[in-house]
């Protein structure tokens, strides 16, 4: 059986993030699971497209105890 190995964010990419959602005004992710999806949550601020609900701690979907970083 294969399993994906996730790799944590880099520090550059969640300073890009950081960075890109004050320059907007946006509101930060409240978790960025891993590297491929900080690079998607850049991407989005990019294209305009960033929900900042999409990544959001639901309490009724994940135990804090889950969170890989």
């Amino acid at each position: 059986m294969s399993r994906e190995t996730i790799e944590a964010p880099t520090d550059a990419q969640l300073l890009t993030i950081r960075h890109m959602c004050a320059e907007r005004g946006l509101e930060r992710p409240e978790v960025v699971w891993s590297k491929r999806e900080a690079s998607e949550i850049i991407t989005a601020l990019i294209a305009g497209r960033y929900n900042p609900n999409d990544h959001r701690l639901l309490d009724a979907e994940v135990d804090e105890n889950e969170v890989p970083f």
